[in-house]
């Protein structure tokens, strides 16, 4: 298998930049993600990767070696679309067969390899239907059995899952993360499924308009991301705009002004250097107590008005009016009583959950 890495990689189309100076390492044998809105350069990215586009500036090795000038065919980079792109006039063995087929492999290993991959897949006794007679899972499969069949250096998967319903989609996750580990290929995935990312990959990197917001292990980010930006895309996140200059550091952490006039503690300060800063909560991290209720000592507490609750089954979502602004609290669905919309409320939190970012 094959580390990669990108190195100030830009790529522009017309007056359009693609990817500005994106530098990532993908390592050996890990399961990636790339992850970012419509139009923010992850497929772009993968597609340099794999040698569909080449870049205006930068360096690509795989396993330790240059492609920038090594064509797609050359590469031994596995690939699978969102389409899955397979052949409807071929059975699931030719299908699968086909890479080895033109790369001239012998009959008797593309026989061995054939049902080695069908068995991985868990696709036997399926050989000889054809794409129309197999359910959209049993698709998914053979198009991934048919991009590590030849035994590519790395896999790269551009939205594979995202043609599935949610139910089988959950289902094809465990089965991609189980194959992953047991040929242990490098893995990159491209996805705008924040949950998707979350639950596959080892690594998350972020990609807006084209450059690298945040990359790292997925708990990380999401516990400490680095922008506005990567707190509410992976994930959900309460934004609390603050008062000029009211960045105080203290041996715990910090305090904050916010511009209702409030003031929380944080002992989350990430890079923020104290210049513009934004404080960010996510919503499973708040609760919520009747106005008159005492908040446990150290918490920071905000005075909010119910606007509405939805049902989610596990969870219960509140909308709360904070000062101009909406805040958003995920309640565990244990059996406590509502909240009812217009009644006040106090929104509290520990420090620690409180991440404070530059703007």
């Amino acid at each position: 298998m094959a580390a990669i890495s990108v190195k100030g990689v830009s790529r522009q189309f017309g007056s359009f930049r693609a990817l500005d100076k994106v530098s990532i390492e993908f390592a050996d044998g890990g399961f990636h993600a790339l992850l970012g809105p419509s139009g923010s350069g992850k497929t772009t990215l993968l597609r340099v990767i794999a040698g569909f586009e080449y870049p205006d500036t930068g360096t690509i090795t795989i396993g330790g070696e240059s492609v920038e000038s090594i064509p797609v065919e050359k590469r031994q980079v596995g690939l699978m679309f969102q389409n899955y792109a397979l052949f409807p006039h071929m059975s699931v063995y030719d299908n699968i067969a086909f890479g080895l087929t033109v790369r001239h492999t012998a009959r008797a290993e593309i026989r061995h390899r054939v049902h080695e991959v069908l068995e991985l897949v868990r696709l036997q006794g399926l050989e000889k239907r054809k794409p129309a007679e197999l359910s959209g899972g049993q698709k998914q499969r053979v198009a991934l059995a048919r991009a590590i069949v030849f035994r590519p250096r790395v896999l790269l998967l551009d939205e594979p899952l995202s043609a599935l319903d949610k139910s089988l989609r959950l289902d094809m996750q465990v089965e991609l993360k189980r194959i992953q580990r047991e040929v242990g290929i490098t893995t990159l995935l491209v996805t705008h499924d924040q949950e998707e990312a979350l639950t596959l990959s080892d690594r998350i990197g972020i990609l807006d308009h084209g450059v690298l917001v945040q990359q790292g292990a997925p708990l990380d980010i999401y516990e400490r991301p680095a922008t506005p930006f990567a707190a509410t895309f992976l994930g959900d996140a309460n934004l609390l705009s603050t008062q000029a200059g009211s960045y105080l550091p203290d041996a715990a952490g910090c305090s904050v002004r916010l511009e209702s006039g409030s003031t929380i503690h944080s002992t989350n300060t990430g890079d923020a250097d104290g210049s513009d800063i934004v404080c960010a909560v996510r919503p499973e991290k708040m609760f919520l107590l009747r106005a008159d209720e005492t908040p446990e000592p150290g918490m920071n507490v905000l005075p909010a008005t119910v606007i509405r609750h939805l049902f989610a089954g596990s969870s219960l979502n509140y909308e709360l009016a904070w000062h101009e602004t909406t805040l958003r609290v995920f309640a565990q669905n244990n059996g406590a009583p509502l909240f009812a919309e217009g009644c006040p409320v106090t929104v509290a939190w520990h420090p620690s959950h409180t991440i404070v970012m530059n703007a």
